[in-house]
């Protein structure tokens, strides 16, 4: 269980920075070197919070990539034989459903959520621009 949850919240919390990311109206930066910093921090920042050793699984934490996680198990069989791939099934399938998850997230609630703030900064915006004309008048 607790290999799930690292798997899940991981691969989630990297999929939505990146959407945040390569969104062009939320871009924090023009330049492309910076926009990659923070792609490469968010993934290593999501890997080091959710680090922990799973017991069951590998003892390299949330690995976030399936290819890399199977190949881990493939390689752990060597020296632990079949009981390191008693959660094998973890890997090419929960990384994808926590993207899907984010990408939910990400569209119904975090743009929506977004253009709610928005909106009502622009209006606070124009209220007040509209008092300062009213008393210079």
């Amino acid at each position: 269980m607790r290999a799930l949850i690292q798997e899940l919240l991981c691969s989630f919390m990297y999929v939505f920075f990146f959407m945040t990311n390569t969104d062009e109206k939320l871009l924090f930066s023009e330049e492309p070197a910076i926009n990659c910093f923070i792609l490469a921090s968010s993934y290593v920042g999501a890997r080091a919070m959710f680090y922990g050793n799973a017991s069951g699984a590998t003892s390299y934490g949330a690995v976030m990539n399936p290819a890399i996680a199977i190949g881990i198990q493939m390689s752990s069989l060597l020296n632990e034989g079949f009981s390191a791939w008693n959660s094998i099934y973890l890997y090419p399938t929960i990384p994808f459903g926590a993207s899907f998850l984010a990408v939910l997230f990400y569209e119904l609630i975090y743009k929506k959520t977004r253009q709610i703030l928005d909106h009502e900064e622009n209006s606070d915006g124009e209220a007040v621009n509209d008092d300062n004309m009213g008393e210079h008048d």
